[in-house]
């Protein structure tokens, strides 16, 4: 049954990866979860860690790709540096603004 969640978890977090929502810290936290709650289960110490290093990789890759891909299509130095800061709080606040109105936005369509 544990592994059946686990898979259940980790197919909704890549599904979440696209929305640009933290699917992949999803994916570390539930094999985190995973070794805690299930000592005797699949998953090992050094599974945990190389998620946890792979995800923190792929950060670093999307954000530095963020910052050189403004710079290579016009933008200034100051615009690479705000796409990534931009990318980092927008993953954290932009889904907790953004829910409001969207929801304001359904009530005065009906």
């Amino acid at each position: 049954m544990e592994i059946l969640l686990l898979s259940v978890i980790l197919i909704l977090s890549l599904i979440l990866i696209p929305l640009g929502l933290p699917g992949t810290w999803i994916m570390v936290a539930a094999a985190l979860g995973y070794w805690i709650l299930v000592p005797t289960g699949g998953v090992g110490m050094v599974t945990v860690i190389g998620t946890g290093l792979l995800a923190l990789f792929g950060e670093i890759i999307e954000f530095s790709l963020s910052g050189r891909y403004a710079r290579k299509y016009g933008g200034s130095r100051r615009a690479g540096w705000g796409a990534i800061i931009g990318g980092i709080v927008g993953a954290f606040v932009g889904d907790v603004l953004g829910k409001p109105a969207r929801v304001e936005h359904e009530i005065s369509m009906s």
